[in-house]
């Protein structure tokens, strides 16, 4: 049985801030700063609206897309495949970074997670610069997976199927010695 991307994406958001809140006293700021939303039906556009109400950009992303917000910047998971990242910059948006990432994750602690087309894993910061450019590699350590940025801390796995975890300087801090982390 397949599930449709669509579907797995909206549990992603849904489960989202239950996720990033582990262990740390819910605050009173909204997870998610500006709200997609759509006007009409028929309309082939979605705006951003903020937490009361007003539209912020109005009619700017493909409604193919799907679109989240975290830490200031915009995630835009592309229909065909790929993300594009952008920040806002008064009533126009800015890309972040390269054009487009054939993978990426949505920021946390104002990092994303990225895969390049040669199957490098790099993460970049709020301005688009790579913090650890190869990821993919880490001292003798083939990466195959990596997890979002949490209390400075990125989860990475092995091609041995272990876990362990890096800082944002590339530096291991928690070795390779788990089967799965949560």
């Amino acid at each position: 049985m397949r599930t449709h991307p669509s579907i797995l994406f909206k549990l992603f958001l849904f489960l989202l801030p239950f996720l990033c809140s582990c262990g740390e006293e819910v605050s009173k700021k909204s997870f998610f700063e500006l709200i997609p939303v759509r006007f009409a039906r028929e309309s082939t556009k979605v705006s951003l609206i903020n937490l009361d109400g007003k539209v912020v950009l109005e009619d700017e992303f493909s409604a193919e897309s799907e679109i989240l917000v975290t830490s200031g910047i915009i995630t835009e998971f592309l229909k065909k495949g790929g993300v594009k990242y952008w920040r806002v910059d008064g009533k126009k948006v800015k890309p972040i970074g390269s054009e487009k990432y054939p993978f990426g994750t949505p920021f946390f602690e104002n990092h994303a997670l990225v895969r390049y087309e040669n199957g490098m894993i790099a993460v970049i910061d709020a301005d688009g610069k790579e913090v650890v450019p190869n990821l993919s590699k880490l001292n003798n350590e083939s990466i195959v997976r990596a997890g979002v940025l949490s209390e400075g801390l990125i989860r990475i796995k092995n091609d041995e199927g272990l876990w362990g975890y890096i800082d944002l300087k590339g530096e291991l801090k928690i070795g390779f010695n788990y089967l799965s982390c949560e």
